[in-house]
Formats: structure tokens, C-alpha cells, sequence
């Protein structure tokens, strides 16, 4: 699903059209986005073997700022790791992280309607 934010109108779903965001959620997940906490760096060379999970993730969370100075940021959550939350990376970034359990769960929150 891909919302998008519109000055006047607030958000809205582009992806599809007919689906009804929750802004409440999408806040959230742009707030926790936004203030990622790794509970444990990993590695800053990730193998090509899948060992993190990466090449069939949980989770794949796009978010991106357009216009002058655009940004688009990637955050893939692959497998867990072992009880204490999953492997993370920023797409085109090297370095492997731990998010948290309840990190993932909020940032996998539903926010549509």
C-alpha cells in the first residue's frame, strides 16, 4: 500500500486508490521511522548468504520526501534474531542491526482502515 500526503487533504491512499489510511498509525510508524534504535549493531559487511533473512524480509518500509532536498530511505527487516527482536538494515547501507520486538511490531502496524 503506498499513501501519500497531501498539504490540503492530509493523507491518502495512491496505492490503491479506494483503501482508507489511518493517520494515527501512519504517524506513528513515521515517528518511530524516523527515531530507529538499534538494540545491538551486528556487522557492517552483511553476507550475500541470506544469513539476516534480507532477500524474503518481514518487513520492507519505504518513506520519502519529494520535491527540493527528496530523500527516499528503505528499512528491510529480515528474520529474527534469536529472543531478542530482528535483523535490520537501510537498503544500500552495509550495516546490520537489531530493532527490537516491539520496535517491529509497531512499525508493521496496519494503517489503513
Amino acid at each position: 500500500i503506498v499513501a501519500e500526503r497531501n498539504p490540503e487533504q492530509g493523507w491518502k491512499a495512491a496505492i490503491p486508490e479506494t483503501a482508507v489510511i489511518d493517520d494515527e498509525a501512519i504517524r506513528d510508524i513515521l515517528a518511530l521511522f524516523s527515531n530507529l534504535k538499534a538494540t545491538r549493531i551486528v556487522s557492517d559487511a552483511p553476507t550475500p548468504d541470506n544469513q539476516y533473512g534480507f532477500e524474503t524480509p518481514n518487513l520492507r518500509l519505504t518513506v520519502g520526501l519529494y520535491g527540493e532536498g527528496a530523500i527516499v530511505k528503505t528499512l528491510i527487516v529480515g528474520s529474527r534474531a534469536d529472543s531478542d527482536g530482528a535483523y535490520a538494515m537501510l537498503q544500500g547501507h552495509d550495516l546490520v542491526f537489531i530493532l527490537s520486538t516491539d520496535m517491529v511490531a509497531r512499525l508493521s502496524r496496519v494503517f489503513v482502515k
